[in-house]
């Protein structure tokens, strides 16, 4: 897989890197929560570049280990990353997440 680029916000507290290989995008996703509920923002201070882009918005949700809300990932068919915290009580623990999708 090629490493393309990153769309970096806040130095490291939110990082997406994205590869492609053979047609297929994958998206490295990692960022520092914020504590408190209900809380959003995007990942990254750029775009993806549009031949990378989804045709249609990707949502993805990850796991936690300790058992707490979920965060949910949204990759947009504008190329922005956005990341959510529905509900409940969030930690300032690290979150990851690996989207892949075929470019058409």
């Amino acid at each position: 897989m090629t490493r393309l680029a990153s769309l970096v916000k806040n130095g490291h507290t939110y990082t997406a890197d994205y590869y492609v290989s053979r047609g297929v995008v994958c998206l490295h996703v990692s960022w520092i929560s914020s504590d408190g509920a209900w809380k959003s923002g995007d990942i990254g201070t750029a775009s993806m570049p549009e031949g990378l882009r989804p045709a249609m918005p990707i949502s993805v949700t990850t796991c936690k280990i300790n058992n707490q809300q979920p965060i949910r990932v949204v990759v947009g068919s504008d190329g922005k990353v956005i990341w959510s915290q529905p509900g409940g009580a969030q930690t300032g623990d690290a979150f990851y997440c690996l989207v892949a999708y075929p470019v058409a």
